[in-house]
């Protein structure tokens, strides 16, 4: 007996050290490319502004509103023109940048570090479940955790910005809760899963499964200790509900959930439904200017999607009629056997509840895809009929591949421009920390993305009101410049005039919801420091397409100001100061002044 207990433990020491060291390969090649890439251009912007000021200790933020507040301000860009769009409460992606922060201080680059590092435990864990809770063998398991650290989800963002590290540790948390879960550890896997419904809302379905599971598990507990249990795992969804109804009250403000579409809530979730059932679970959609070769990928994994889903409704059907026949005899306890299939199957399958009836976009899977590989790998291992085997491992093969290469495709394309993108807003920074007109008018802005005006102020050091004109989205590879002019009229009006060729890039409001009417070329927007008019000549008629010219008037209602504007000839940013006295508006020439 003891030979054997001390077998076990050497078995699982080894299986530990194996998931560590296939951790340290990944997360070396992934710092491998960061220092040679990336290390040496990085800088914070987007939505990493908006983190940065609401969670890092020089910003001096409130750390209560973490929980009190949420996401709630942090990108709520245009106030006049949008509803609240980020009503999310996440205080786990405030503690990361804290913890960022703590290690790394300033040193802005070293935060795609975390990034890296839950990437390569995902992998780790993966490969830990499958050889020693599943007994999969090594050779399985080394592959199943091949596959999650190049799953689909992990795109492009998740290696470039830090912010979009949380769907990836959202799937960590709830593959650890339920390697806790499968190992009757369930203390440790309601700690796990109550973090991960605070880091990420993708985990929403895990507290209810997790209940459902362990009442049907226990069954010699006796009823009463059985629901209590269950109850128990309801509480950190519970407390979730409760913060979002103290800290928002009626207002949604999920921007997924909104409802973009005129034809109705139900007829948008039925045509969400269909789209998503399209694009996973192999998800390969590529949305930034896909090459020939990814739109093949993509028709590729559509036509594996639509053959998955006819296969999975036959096995569910079959499934189903069984697990009916077992209820019917009253035999509805989970034996050890079948336990962890059971519920590594049901996590799977909750896992992509979400994505599929929102089509979200394929880093939304970092969830769903640990679970998904997991449960081809068991058909791989456990299936009785070799045509299941066969479907299992091609699928597995297919999923792995597409998301590999989608990885290095868009990586090699998107590196480049997004060295671009950080030159300039080094440059967008510095030259807004050395502002002191009291009103800033930031035009075609490349930079602050979908960060609120406030925060984006706050990171630079600026202490005036910052007005956001409009987003540009840009593609750096295109050889096309802005052309821009500033003048002021015979109405004492400040007038841009913005030309951008339409196959570089567009016009846009980020973080507006709804959006703007189909068809609106004119706009008007009345603000305590100014009254601004916009005229778009376009092709095509939504202010948020590529739109090829943009004429905005600004009535300043204070005395002095700037105009911002980038200068993509030097990937930089310019400055134009105004001042108005009296009835009179005079404009001083660009400025770049001194970074």
């Amino acid at each position: 007996m003891q030979e054997q207990a001390f077998k076990q433990k050497r078995s699982v020491g080894l299986n530990v050290i194996h998931g560590l060291l296939l951790s340290a390969v990944v997360f070396a090649t992934l710092v491998l490319l960061w220092n040679f890439l990336i290390r040496t251009y990085y800088f914070p912007r987007a939505d990493n502004f908006a983190l940065l000021v609401n969670s890092c200790p020089p910003f001096h933020p409130n750390y209560s509103e973490w929980v009190l507040k949420g996401f709630h301000n942090y990108l709520y860009v245009y106030p006049d023109l949008s509803e609240h769009s980020s009503n999310f409460i996440r205080p786990m992606v405030n503690f990361v940048f804290f913890l960022n922060w703590a290690i790394f201080g300033a040193h802005w680059a070293a935060y795609l570090l975390v990034n890296y590092l839950i990437i390569a435990l995902l992998g780790g864990m993966t490969y830990f479940i499958a050889e020693q809770k599943l007994g999969l063998g090594w050779r399985l398991s080394a592959a199943t955790a091949l596959c999650v650290v190049v799953a689909p989800s992990i795109d492009t963002a998740s290696l470039l910005d830090p912010t979009f590290a949380f769907d990836l540790l959202c799937g960590l948390l709830v593959l650890c809760g339920v390697l806790s879960l499968i190992s009757d550890a369930l203390i440790s896997c309601w700690i796990f899963l109550m973090l991960a419904i605070f880091t990420k809302e993708a985990s929403l379905f895990a507290p209810p499964l997790a209940a459902a599971i362990v009442f049907l598990r226990f069954d010699e507990l006796g009823l009463a200790k059985r629901f209590q249990i269950s109850l128990a795992f309801l509480l950190p969804l519970c407390a979730w509900q409760f913060f979002r109804w103290f800290d928002f009250r009626d207002e949604h403000g999920l921007y997924v959930l909104m409802n973009r579409s005129s034809h109705g809530v139900v007829r948008t979730m039925v045509a969400r439904l269909y789209e998503g059932m399209l694009t996973w679970p192999v998800a390969a959609m590529v949305w930034d200017n896909p090459s020939i070769l990814q739109k093949q990928v993509e028709r590729f994994a559509l036509g594996i999607n639509v053959v998955f889903w006819i296969v999975a409704t036959v096995l569910v059907w079959n499934s189903a009629q069984k697990l009916v026949g077992v209820f019917r005899k009253g035999k509805v306890r989970i034996s050890d056997e079948v336990y962890p299939v059971f519920a590594i199957g049901f996590f799977c399958a909750g896992s992509l509840f979400m994505p599929l009836i929102l089509n979200l976009p394929r880093r939304f899977g970092g969830v769903f895809y640990p679970l998904f590989f997991l449960s081809l790998a068991l058909c791989v291992h456990r299936a009785k009929g070799n045509v299941l085997k066969r479907v299992a491992a091609s699928l597995m093969v297919a999923a792995g591949v597409c998301g590999a290469y989608l990885i290095c495709s868009s990586y090699q394309k998107q590196v480049g421009a997004a060295r671009s993108n950080w030159t300039m807003a080094r440059r967008y920074v510095e030259l807004l920390s050395s502002l002191h007109e009291p009103v800033v008018f930031s035009l075609d802005d490349t930079v602050a993305g979908y960060s609120s005006n406030q925060y984006v102020a706050a990171f630079a050091g600026y202490r005036g009101d910052m007005i956001r004109v409009n987003n540009l989205h840009v593609d750096f590879r295109c050889q096309g410049k802005l052309d821009f002019e500033a003048s002021v009229d015979a109405s004492q009006m400040i007038r841009l005039v913005s030309r951008f060729p339409g196959q570089c890039g567009g016009y846009g409001f980020d973080s507006l919801f709804p959006p703007l009417d189909s068809g609106m070329l004119d706009l008007t927007r009345t603000l305590p420091q100014g009254t601004l008019h916009y005229h778009l000549s376009s092709e095509k008629s939504e202010i948020s397409a590529h739109s090829k010219e943009m004429l905005v008037e600004i009535s300043p209602k204070v005395e002095s100001g700037a105009i911002l504007y980038p200068d993509f000839d030097n990937l930089s940013y310019k400055v134009i100061p105004f001042r108005l006295t009296g009835s009179s508006l005079a404009l001083n020439a660009p400025e770049d002044r001194p970074r």
